[in-house]
């Protein structure tokens, strides 16, 4: 909250519940976001323009490359092998910067929207944040997510996948000011969050689609994710 008591989040379940594409909603809510509150405004276009200018994201993992192998946590403590879940189908994998995100919620809530498509595909989702499990907890609540989404403490999986990056003192700065304390949900004071991205990852552990863009208001759009998935099982086309 800020001193007058607004809250960073519009009025969240009336977005989540429009009936308009992904894109808009994310759309929607950075022009309330630069309307209301533009000084957020101000540090976004600053830090877009500097991952942009810095070529970030550039040496990503993308399109034709194997996913890294890795163990991660869960919310509840159990460790999932990300290419071991490959052994059961192709594997949905989104980059997110925790429960405080808007834009986060919004590609979550879509993706969870089609999940029973992306199940009839053979494939599973997972969303993976630097975050702790109690931060991770609020986010998989606030979105009564369908998936698992895994702890990647010290943005260690985001370092291996060339897509971590440092938000800078001043967005630490104002994301505090509305009682975000990136310190204590990620245990650690660095600042560091992954640049958003989502993997659609065939069965042998080869990324098939892919979405990287330095400016995190951006997502993979969901209908793209299917066609992924489809060309993975041919045999689903109609």
């Amino acid at each position: 909250m800020n001193s007058s008591g607004q809250s960073l989040d519009l009025d969240f379940d009336t977005l989540r519940c429009l009936d308009i594409s992904l894109a808009e909603k994310l759309a929607s809510f950075s022009r309330w976001e630069n309307s209301n509150f533009p000084e957020f405004g101000v540090l976004y276009r600053e830090l877009v323009e500097r991952l942009t200018s810095s070529s970030a994201g550039e040496n990503a993992l993308k399109t034709g490359s194997s996913v890294p192998s890795i163990i991660l946590p869960d919310a509840d403590g159990h460790l999932i092998d990300v290419p071991k879940l490959l052994s059961s189908g192709p594997l949905v994998i989104s980059f997110n910067r925790g429960y405080w995100c808007p834009y986060c919620k919004l590609e979550l809530l879509a993706l969870a929207n089609i999940y029973p498509q992306i199940q009839e595909l053979g494939a599973q989702v997972i969303s993976i944040t630097p975050q702790r499990a109690p931060a991770t907890n609020k986010l998989a609540e606030t979105c009564d997510l369908p998936f698992s989404i895994l702890c990647d403490l010290d943005n260690s999986y985001a370092l291996l996948c060339g897509l971590m990056m440092s938000q800078g003192s001043d967005i630490v700065e104002a994301l505090s000011n509305f009682g975000v304390d990136l310190g204590s949900d990620q245990g650690s004071k660095g600042g560091f969050l992954p640049i958003p991205a989502t993997y659609v990852i065939n069965p042998e552990g080869l990324v098939v689609a892919h979405y990287i863009h330095p400016d995190f208001r951006t997502r993979m759009v969901p209908e793209d994710i299917l066609k992924a998935l489809q060309l993975i099982n041919p045999d689903s086309l109609p």
